[in-house]
């Protein structure tokens, strides 16, 4: 047995072998008052720094403005504390046990005991906002009960929304099952994200597992993110179906704006359905609370799509303009400082341009618009053109005499690569198509079903010398007469 004394001066005493709960934040131990009666000792080990030792004794600073509180019967207070080098001890009431217990042993009970359940945390929840604060790891494990109602407990990584820094609150922490959508985006934690949290605690408890569940930590993320949770079971009443998916829409404004409003909802689901009318009404609006879910999500999942296309997109550009860097530096080396490169962007696409006196090379590439919903169709593609340049008009305007040929940015597994795409219409030499013209083509090669197609494709690797032939060929066409 260890004994410890509080910082008001009571004794304490745990048993280091009796763990009774454990989470990232420190292990809880069952331990005793002086007159024997039972408590639970929490322990965090806060290592070395005073950082450190801020951080953890965040719990302290919120329990102490609890207890200050005029309403805090569904809240689990401390007894008290003590802080010493490496170690933060507080002691707190021993619960009977904790809903995360309740849900692994009895997996069916009525509806009324788990409408019960939830209006108790959503107290609690209410008594927290009254506070300004945010517990943001609200979890079946942190419901504990206790004097006969369900109390939140563990605040060790809550928030106290009157306080403008966030230096000390362990931003981002949380355990992921339970997170909000935004707050894998930001890490900022509100009253909404633990409505979220409430929402995915609900759904548990009348499905009897969670939305998401078994994952690792990117696929758990992107379902957070971008899908909708699967249906509950028909046996859950519509009117609880319609709040629970509420509480878990990806938009943080959609949800309830604040525990009060979801108990309201709760209390009139309740209630006993008084007709055929009723019920119909209750379903619709159900569907309709699903349909908007699935709608959020999916796009969440367009947006992420799009972004990623967008990165791609700059490093497929980033890549073809080192290649021309390298194709600048062979033919400043031969043609000197006569010889320029630059290059111009639009919404569109990117155009370089390699000049020499008045001849220049331009390589223009476009984006495909959208979203493609092939992995292998390409993100750009483009044309090599050469010419004269033509006078007061900007460098990639020129008088073409040529179109060189064509480019296109393959997507692989692997990452993306640049290649010099031959196309040949049926029963004739390569054809040098326009941008346009091509990615018309390209749509026609990746459309689902068969192909009925005039144009077949091959492509080779895009090498810097290609390019500087094509330059190499300018200049022979532009001799002076009687040049050899």
């Amino acid at each position: 047995m260890r004994t410890i004394e509080t910082a008001d001066g009571a004794e304490w005493t745990y048993d280091e072998a009796d763990i009774i709960g454990r989470g990232g934040a420190g292990v809880v131990y069952r331990g005793a008052r002086a007159d024997g009666s039972s408590v639970a000792v929490k322990v965090v080990e806060t290592g070395s720094g005073e950082i450190a030792r801020k951080i953890h004794s965040r719990e302290i600073e919120i329990a102490q403005k609890l207890r200050a509180a005029t309403r805090h019967d569904h809240l689990v207070l401390h007894y008290g504390h003590k802080i010493d080098d490496g170690t933060i001890w507080m002691v707190m009431p021993l619960a009977e046990r904790s809903l995360k217990d309740l849900l692994r042993e009895h997996a069916v009970f009525p509806t009324s005991d788990r409408i019960a359940i939830l209006l108790d945390i959503c107290e609690g929840l209410q008594q927290l906002a009254e506070l300004s604060i945010v517990h943001r790891d609200l979890t079946p494990g942190n419901v504990v009960f206790l004097d006969g109602r369900w109390c939140l407990t563990d605040f060790g990584i809550s928030r106290d929304l009157t306080e403008h820094t966030s230096t000390f609150t362990r931003k981002g922490e949380g355990t992921w099952e339970y997170l909000a959508p935004e707050y894998f985006s930001s890490g900022i934690a509100t009253v909404r994200t633990d409505l979220y949290a409430l929402g995915v605690i609900a759904y548990e408890v009348f499905a009897g597992f969670k939305p998401f569940d078994d994952l690792d930590g990117d696929e758990l993320r992107r379902k957070q993110l971008e899908e909708a949770p699967p249906p509950l079971p028909d046996e859950v009443p519509e009117r609880v179906k319609t709040i629970i998916v509420r509480l878990l829409s990806k938009d943080p404004a959609s949800r309830f704006g604040d525990a009060r409003a979801v108990s309201d909802a709760l209390a009139r689901a309740s209630r006993p359905v008084e007709s055929v009318v009723r019920r119909r009404l209750a379903a619709v609006a159900q569907k309709f609370s699903a349909r908007e879910l699935d709608e959020q999500a999916e796009c969440a999942r367009q947006n992420r799509l799009a972004e990623e296309i967008n990165q791609d997109r700059v490093r497929c550009l980033l890549d073809l303009d080192t290649l021309l860097e390298e194709v600048a530096d062979i033919l400043w080396d031969e043609l000197g400082d006569e010889f320029e490169k630059s290059e111009s962007h639009n919404a569109d696409g990117c155009t370089w341009a390699l000049r020499w006196r008045d001849l220049a090379l331009v390589v223009g590439v476009q984006f495909g618009g959208g979203v493609p919903s092939d992995p292998t169709y390409p993100l750009v593609a483009g044309v090599v053109t050469t010419g004269q340049q033509r006078a007061d008009v900007p460098v990639d305007l020129i008088t073409t005499d040529a179109w060189d040929f064509n480019l296109v940015n393959v997507r692989e597994r692997n990452g993306c690569r640049w290649v010099r795409r031959h196309w040949y219409q049926t029963g004739m030499d390569e054809t040098v198509v326009r941008p346009q013209r091509q990615w018309q083509l390209i749509a026609e090669q990746h459309a689902p079903g068969p192909k009925s197609l005039n144009y077949v494709c091959s492509d080779e690797p895009l090498e810097p010398e290609m390019i500087v032939d094509a330059f190499s060929a300018l200049m022979h066409r532009h001799l002076p007469s009687g040049s050899a």
